[in-house]
């Protein structure tokens, strides 16, 4: 091909989708699954690792005739192996088990208690957001109109004696 052939060609455009930041995302995205299982595993043997959690929790409430009744009910006496592997499976499935205390079942406790962590949270991202826009707003001002130095002296002023340099 001559040179002029291969500048009458179009570059391809960038697909949206190959993009750095998009990249970023879906890698972020996509290392929550190893995350959560690595997480739910330690939860998983650290809670094992002193016994069964009903001994641990109603041991000294529960006659011993009652207690093994508990502990096989609940299947602790079965290999840890078979525990660990019953645990994923109703994992991913939605049953998060239930209550040693109560035998209520821990999605109905989290419906009806979470809704008000979730409303908490929501909340508190809204006026992070808020305070947060405006405050990078405002140093992006001060930056560009030469007033950093001045914020900075006034925000070491507002510090307690023992975190400035000046005490």
């Amino acid at each position: 091909m001559t040179q002029s052939a291969t500048e009458a060609q179009p570059k391809a455009k960038k697909n949206k989708l190959s993009s750095g930041f998009f990249r970023f995302v879906l890698t972020r995205f996509l290392l929550i699954i190893p995350t959560v299982f690595i997480l739910v595993t330690i939860v998983f043997f650290v809670m094992r690792a002193t016994g069964d959690p009903i001994s641990a929790a109603l041991g000294g409430r529960l006659t011993p005739e009652e207690l093994q009744k508990r502990i096989h009910a609940a299947g602790y006496d079965r290999p840890l192996i078979v525990q660990y592997i019953d645990y994923l499976g109703g994992l991913l499935h939605g049953d998060l088990g239930t209550t040693l205390t109560d035998n209520q079942k821990v999605s109905s406790i989290l419906v009806h208690y979470g809704s008000a962590t979730f409303e908490l949270a929501f909340l508190a991202l809204i006026v992070a957001l808020i305070v947060g826009i405006g405050r990078g707003a405002k140093s992006g001002i001060l930056i560009k109109s030469g007033a950093a130095l001045e914020t900075a002296g006034k925000t070491s002023c507002a510090m307690p004696p023992r975190c400035s340099s000046s005490a």
